[in-house]
């Protein structure tokens, strides 16, 4: 069976770099390191992404690094860090960051994760976590259509309407025999999207 496109061990190496840049130099002042590593995992971002990162200058490679870092619970640790440098360099904080305010947004988060936000004002806009790819990108958005047909839905029925969205409803049930790995790689989905769908009834 093939890895999935952003397999879990792959961003956990991905998630690894990302503290280990941050940790040894907040600043990121060797661009040329920086440069290196980010090439290294750019098959952990999404096409539109990795373009703007490799295309990048110095600076805008910096910022977008500690966006990716804010855009990551798994380094809560470190968005302190990445807070202060946005902030020291009058750089705009992603609107997922919790510092934002929220009052005509809603992060969208599943499994603990934040995968980007909706925002309803001034204008209704989805802004997605710049280290998505392949299946989460494909999922996020999922989540995102969710939010913006039912903002009132609480974080559950967001994620069981993602998961009749990107896997079907009756047509599930014909699938339910096969492995969670080979249904994540057909529907372009995380495995957890999969085993959350087994969990529903195949008609809603």
């Amino acid at each position: 069976m093939p890895e999935l496109p952003l397999d879990q061990a792959k961003y956990a190496d991905f998630l690894s770099e990302l503290a280990r840049l941050v940790r040894t130099d907040p600043c990121l002042s060797d661009a040329t390191a920086l440069r290196a590593s980010v090439i290294a995992h750019q098959e952990s971002f999404g096409p539109r992404t990795a373009h703007a990162t490799m295309s990048a200058d110095d600076d805008t490679l910096r910022t977008l690094v500690h966006v990716m870092v804010l855009a990551a619970s798994e380094l809560a640790d470190l968005h302190g860090t990445s807070r202060a440098w946005l902030n020291g360099h009058d750089r705009k904080l992603p609107p997922w960051d919790i510092t934002v305010p929220r009052t005509s947004q809603r992060l969208i988060t599943f499994g603990g994760r934040v995968y980007g936000v909706v925002e309803w004002e001034p204008q209704p806009t989805v802004e997605l976590a710049p280290s998505l790819a392949g299946p989460d990108r494909k999922w996020a958005t999922a989540l995102a259509i969710a939010i913006g047909e039912r903002p009132q839905w609480s974080d559950e029925q967001v994620a069981r309407y993602g998961a009749y969205l990107t896997l079907g409803t009756e047509s599930f049930g014909n699938e339910r025999p096969r492995p969670d790995e080979e249904l994540a790689e057909r529907h372009g989905v995380p495995i957890e999207a999969v085993r959350l769908r087994r969990t529903l009834e195949d008609i809603p």
